[in-house]
């Protein structure tokens, strides 16, 4: 994908590590306003996106808690659950 969002944090993208490294470390990290946009797919539907920084935190905590709550969750609980659902994938290692 050539999002310019994507492309504009991974043209800085060891600053921008850093940066979000530095911010977890002294405790000033705050989530972003969420990016507003509508799409049509095939209805017209208004989207609220994270910024490239935080989700890719998103991502580091879902890969650190995944694990440890997918035990706990019932065999019938599908939501956000790898290998599970319509738009399933399978675990990554």
């Amino acid at each position: 994908m050539n999002k310019a969002d994507v492309l504009d944090f991974e043209f800085s993208l060891e600053d921008n590590l850093w940066q979000l490294h530095d911010e977890l470390k002294n405790k000033t990290y705050t989530h972003s306003a969420y990016i507003p946009f509508y799409i049509t797919d095939p209805k017209l539907r208004h989207i609220h996106k994270a910024t490239i920084k935080d989700r890719l935190l998103h991502q580091a905590v879902f890969r650190v808690l995944y694990p440890i709550f997918d035990k706990s969750f019932i065999f019938n609980s599908y939501s956000c659950r790898l290998a599970k659902g319509t738009h399933w994938h399978a675990p990554r290692n």
